[in-house]
């Protein structure tokens, strides 16, 4: 990717997915190809991260941000929905998208 602050968000959501594996998936997308996406989701900058749950976004988030405060903010939404829905088995994904090529694997699933 040739975004500076999406390669910086690279490692540290790699980090987030290991910490919530079981809770949260992290998909990548790339935001120079996937224009039906990006306009779906209203992506408008780059780095932008969208918290989903049952392929419905509650969060959206732009910019690079310290561990500290992306894990805050998602930990922040999914114990608000859990709250809600009392379903602990539901996964949740936050979808990252940066702009260029990605070497992670990409989802068309949302």
């Amino acid at each position: 990717t040739w975004c500076p602050p999406c390669r910086l968000l690279g490692p540290i959501l790699a980090d987030v997915a290991a910490e919530r594996a079981g809770r949260l998936r992290v998909v990548k997308v790339d935001g120079d190809t996937a224009f039906g996406l990006t306009e779906r989701f209203r992506v408008l900058g780059f780095p932008t991260m969208i918290l989903f749950r049952r392929g419905e976004p509650l969060r959206s988030m732009v910019g690079a941000m310290p561990k500290a405060r992306l894990l805050a903010e998602v930990d922040a939404a999914l114990d608000g929905q859990a709250a809600r829905h009392r379903d602990t088995g539901s996964c949740s994904s936050v979808t990252h998208w940066s702009r260029g090529p990605s070497q992670s694997r990409y989802s068309s699933r949302l």
